[in-house]
């Protein structure tokens, strides 16, 4: 028993060591993006891409959705509910780029801050779209779908896919 707490000891001194001469409370750098401090009531869990930028949904305490992006400064607006959205899945997924992928009540929907880009719509084989769609730096988006009755499907779209509306899954 004494060997046991021995080693639990030893494990526990091995991890509370400091690391190329640095304690563990400078490991990091904490950089706030957002809090719920001011207009933002919550606040869902983010996505964060290779050069630090993060994309997350807030809802706000005046009523309705954002979907942002930030690294430490002004934060970028992907898409609200004062348009078209109504709604918003709740999960967004980043690239390089500094592209957001997300669900809205319509389809899914990459954007940077600028104009959107529809990846698909609901309506016909495509309906009821997963909450978290995904977006790869090739810009590729894969998501989750219901077709037909109760099949659900994961997918993926290049940045180059026929128009949203002519859209036709295929199995292999």
């Amino acid at each position: 028993m004494k060997e046991k707490w021995g080693i639990l000891m030893a494990v526990i001194l091995l991890f509370n060591l400091p690391v190329n001469g640095h304690t563990a409370s400078t490991l990091y750098n904490f950089i706030p993006i957002a809090d719920n401090s001011g207009s933002f009531d919550l606040l869902f869990p983010p996505s964060i891409n290779n050069n630090g930028t993060v994309a997350f949904l807030a809802t706000l305490r005046s009523g309705g959705e954002s979907i942002l992006k930030g690294s430490g400064g002004p934060l970028t607006t992907i898409a609200d509910t004062n348009g078209p959205f109504s709604d918003f899945g709740r999960g967004t997924s980043i690239n390089d780029a500094g592209r957001v992928a997300f669900r809205g009540d319509s389809g899914v929907f990459t954007g940077d801050g600028g104009p959107l880009t529809t990846v698909a719509l609901s309506g016909g084989p495509l309906s009821h779209f997963g909450e978290h769609p995904a977006i790869n730096n090739a810009g590729t988006v894969a998501f989750e779908r219901m077709v037909e009755s109760s099949l659900a499907v994961v997918g993926r779209l290049p940045p180059s896919h026929p128009p949203a509306g002519a859209l036709k899954p295929t199995y292999p």
